[in-house]
């Protein structure tokens, strides 16, 4: 199943498996865990605080 969630948080909290795009593009997939801690690291936190 593929849900398009706007709000990162929702996407953390409902699936095991995150594709994490930007501008268009893939940015990042895996884990939540995974995708949390690589784009608290890389990322504005404005782009994470939806």
């Amino acid at each position: 199943m593929v849900i398009v969630a706007h709000e990162i948080g929702i996407a953390k909290e409902v699936r095991d498996q995150i594709v994490y795009m930007h501008d268009r593009k893939i940015v990042e997939v895996g884990s939540p865990t995974e995708i949390f801690t690589n784009l608290l690291k890389n990322e504005p936190k404005t782009s994470l605080a939806r």
